[in-house]
């Protein structure tokens, strides 16, 4: 319907509410710009050079910062542990395969 590849599904996340004091005075995390990150009526596959614009100026910080005491050695690498080695991720994931378990016997 949207020109979906495998393997890609559209998520939302909607936050209802008001950020504590505490969360509000927070700074808050870089986002890309939405040129690269909102489809409208269609999926877009950004290109090569749609992708290296947009990581970019992460990278060239990331690069200007020099070697890191934990071993990660690029931006990619970086967003990966960051992403899928939270906590929150690996609680969803161990949700997410039980409740497939309880599905499937």
């Amino acid at each position: 319907m949207f020109n979906l590849p495998k393997y890609v599904l559209p998520i939302a996340l909607i936050c209802f509410g008001y950020p504590s004091e505490k969360q509000a005075a927070r700074k808050l995390t870089p986002r890309f710009d939405q040129k690269y990150i909102v489809s409208t009526d269609t999926y877009h596959r950004l290109s090569e050079a749609e992708l290296t614009e947009m990581v970019r100026a992460r990278s060239d910080q990331f690069a200007a910062a020099g070697e890191r005491l934990d071993g990660i050695q690029n931006l990619g690498h970086y967003s990966y542990l960051k992403k899928f080695g939270a906590d929150f991720t690996i609680e969803m994931s161990r949700s997410v395969r039980a409740m497939l378990k309880s599905w499937t016997g």
